[in-house]
């Protein structure tokens, strides 16, 4: 069953077009939305939860725009935020955001070791 029509996927999708909205694809010149809808429809269409579904809208927000990880906790919640990190491996980028890393050190570093699943178990703990 599809996740797209969620309302956390639509307000995945909706923020990650405001973020990217000027921003064209590197090589094609084509809206670099329609790179984010691709990713999050293939996730869909394999079967995947909405918080996985989000965090293919979400993938590029960190790297690409002025999107912090702790707006994306404020927005979506640890699980997707973190799984964003997940996605694009950035979370270099958060230790660089904050002095209060320790929870997401653990997190990142479970997530990596064992799989996005050990996010959303650590998470819900």
């Amino acid at each position: 069953m599809s996740v797209l029509n969620t309302y956390i996927c639509k307000k995945a999708a909706r923020f990650a077009q405001e973020k990217h909205k000027k921003q064209p694809r590197r090589y094609t010149g084509e809206p670099y939305f329609n790179h984010l809808v691709e990713v999050a429809v293939t996730l869909d269409w394999a079967g995947e939860d909405e918080a996985v579904v989000c965090a293919g809208f979400l993938h590029d927000t960190i790297e690409d725009t002025n999107t912090t990880f702790f707006e994306l906790i404020d927005e979506f919640g640890i699980d997707i935020a973190t799984l964003v990190l997940i996605f694009v491996g950035a979370f270099c980028a958060v230790i660089a955001q904050s002095e209060a890393i320790p929870d997401l050190v653990r997190y990142a570093a479970a997530a990596i070791a064992a799989g996005c699943s050990a996010v959303l178990a650590l998470t819900r703990s």
